[in-house]
């Protein structure tokens, strides 16, 4: 019947898992303050042995701390975070100095602790991941402003695409990389590197069996990449390419025709001929999930970064990745 829900929700039960979510996030964030003051003069006797200048007054771990909360809470003042870091540590640095200690903090950094916490939901299991390309605004807080008082003055708007590779059972990323807003993000160059991000992010006892992509991931080297690797590609393929699979395969006599069925893509570009038995068999349709968790996580974060350049940037998705996968686990 129409305007009649499909859906129905236990709202109480999913309210209970919205408060256990925000206790997890308190939880850890507090372990981790613990944690950073714990080794702060260990560690920062290890920054500042053999350093020429100025020595370092405040360790590495507690920058990443500051940057968790500022993730976390969604705080866009570096004067703000100063402020609420008095909560957690005695000595805090100026809201100058940590933006100049976030801007020379190494990526490797954050991606140390992401792979602890995503290592530790993928030990020993069978993964599948989905691929997906979603856009994060830069400078959206002119949007609304210019629509309303500058009429046909809009100032222009710069944005970033994120490739991102998330696993369909615990939905945690497992992988993400930052493009620019005219790259394609299913070229085999930066499949590839996606693909080592997760590889790096996944315990080594684990395996990838399958990976799940839209037509945008359709190429003949993505095929081979996965054929190479053991890995299933679940990925659309082109209308076009489907029927001329099907019109090949309707003769195999010529040398031609049976050199055209060596290529993994073509063997599957005739499996997804009947599209609907297709996704049946192939379990397609669960790559659909991965447009709600993009959602939330856009919910969650919100749809523009703070920062604007390039290595800041970084840091900054970085960061909302950690916490992302620490409030799913």
């Amino acid at each position: 019947m129409p305007g009649k829900k499909k859906t129905q929700y236990d709202w109480k039960v999913y309210n209970k898992q919205l408060v256990e979510r925000g206790k997890r996030l308190a939880f850890n964030l507090s372990n981790l303050g613990k944690y950073t003051k714990e080794y702060w003069e260990q560690e920062l006797e290890e920054m500042n042995f053999c350093k020429e200048g100025r020595r370092f007054l405040f360790p590495n771990s507690q920058i990443v701390f500051l940057l968790i909360m500022r993730a976390a809470f969604n705080i866009n003042s570096y004067r703000n975070l100063s402020g609420l870091a008095t909560m957690f540590f005695d000595r805090v640095p100026d809201f100058t100095d940590i933006h100049k200690r976030i801007k020379k903090l190494p990526t490797k950094a954050i991606s140390r602790i992401n792979g602890e916490v995503t290592k530790a939901k993928t030990k020993g299991r069978r993964v599948e991941i989905s691929l997906d390309g979603t856009g994060v605004q830069i400078n959206g807080k002119y949007v609304w402003y210019d629509k309303k008082h500058n009429k046909g003055k809009v100032r222009k708007r710069d944005w970033k695409k994120l490739n991102i590779a998330i696993d369909t059972e615990t939905r945690q990323i497992l992988g993400i990389k930052v493009l620019g807003k005219d790259e394609n993000e299913g070229s085999h160059e930066n499949t590839a590197d996606i693909m080592d991000d997760v590889f790096g992010n996944i315990d080594r006892s684990s395996e990838i069996t399958r990976v799940r992509g839209d037509g945008g991931y359709d190429n003949e080297d993505n095929f081979r990449f996965f054929e190479f690797l053991g890995i299933e590609p679940i990925i659309r393929i082109r209308k076009t390419s489907r029927r001329k699979a099907e019109w090949m395969s309707r003769s195999l006599r010529t040398k031609k025709r049976r050199k055209f069925f060596e290529k993994k893509r073509n063997r599957v570009a005739l499996e997804q001929f009947d599209w609907e038995k297709y996704v049946e068999e192939s379990g397609y349709g669960k790559r659909g999930g991965i447009e709600g968790i993009i959602g939330s996580f856009k919910r969650f974060f919100g749809e523009r970064l703070f920062s604007k350049l390039d290595p800041m940037i970084v840091r900054e998705i970085l960061t909302r990745v950690l916490v992302w996968n620490v409030i799913v686990c």
